[in-house]
């Protein structure tokens, strides 16, 4: 019952699962070829933000918290 992040390409019809994991994955934010979203993947299962590259396909984590859950993440003008 795990949520996922999927693209979809409007023209081809295309439907890509980016985050393909058990993990709770939610929260997508896209930034230019980058999209940021939370999951609670690792080992303390905290959510923290990773980032899913368009670009090269890879999921690399951003934050690295293991006390507390980021919650409430955002992108925007600072």
């Amino acid at each position: 019952m795990a949520p996922e992040i999927w693209l979809f390409d409007l023209e081809s019809l295309d439907a890509r699962n980016i985050s393909n994991s058990p993990a709770n994955d939610e929260e997508p934010m896209w930034h230019g070829s980058t999209i940021y979203f939370l999951s609670d993947r690792g080992p303390r299962q905290r959510s923290n933000i990773w980032a899913y590259s368009l670009r090269n396909r890879r999921i690399r984590q951003v934050t690295r918290f293991t006390e507390v859950d980021v919650e409430f993440p955002a992108i925007g003008p600072m």
